[in-house]
């Protein structure tokens, strides 16, 4: 258990989330916080379509199908590994 501790203050440590955040503020500088310039675009051309009625052809999806899937993805992949990981653990336990 001390190692697990000692590991954890090294991976989430102050250091650590100095680097990360400052190469948050590097790369947003770096290209121009694009991010933020084109943020009316970006809400514009996915969020605001859902809304608008689309005509899709065969085998095309809606803009409502790409979000679902974007954002079922986002939230599903760490459920996904949260779940394994109380297997192995209740596996490791018996």
């Amino acid at each position: 258990m001390e190692f697990n501790a000692w590991l954890n203050n090294i991976v989430w440590g102050p250091l650590i989330l100095v680097l990360i955040v400052g190469t948050g503020l590097y790369l947003t500088i770096g290209t121009g916080a694009i991010a933020w310039n084109k943020l009316g675009f970006i809400l514009k051309n996915t969020v605001c379509k859902i809304f608008s009625k689309v005509t899709k052809g065969e085998g095309e999806v809606t803009p409502f199908q790409v979000l679902s899937t974007a954002i079922a993805a986002t939230v599903g992949g760490p459920m996904y590994y949260l779940e394994m990981s109380l297997c192995m653990n209740e596996a490791n336990m018996i």
